[in-house]
């Protein structure tokens, strides 16, 4: 990940849990050794999960579903040192998960 890059995410529900799969300007990002937290809003109600590395490019947060309407904000740190931040809103059925916004730091210089 460069300083100042744009890393997005993109989330994908499966058998395991959901899946957030890391890219900087398209380009997949090494997910090995990174670490994350999960925090899923509804209704006024927060709950925090994990995110552990599962497999070369992807991010698994295990045991869960995401339900319409739930705000999620992932922040992982890469192996490096470096943080990203990413921010969904889950849709309706049927619609397509929505990246609200990300951002990303680098551990480096300050």
């Amino acid at each position: 990940m460069n300083e100042g890059g744009e890393t997005s995410f993109e989330l994908v529900q499966g058998a395991r849990g959901v899946y957030f799969y890391p890219s900087d300007h398209g380009e997949p990002l090494s997910a090995q050794g990174a670490v994350g937290k999960l925090t899923r809003v509804h209704g006024g109600a927060a709950l925090t999960h994990d995110a552990k590395a599962d497999g070369k490019e992807r991010l698994l947060v295990q045991g869960i579903r995401v339900k319409a309407g739930e705000r999620l904000t992932l922040r992982v740190v890469f192996a490096a040192g470096n943080i990203a931040v990413g921010r969904f809103v889950v849709p309706q059925p049927g619609l397509s998960v929505r990246e609200v916004s990300t951002s990303s730091a680098s551990s480096r210089g300050s």
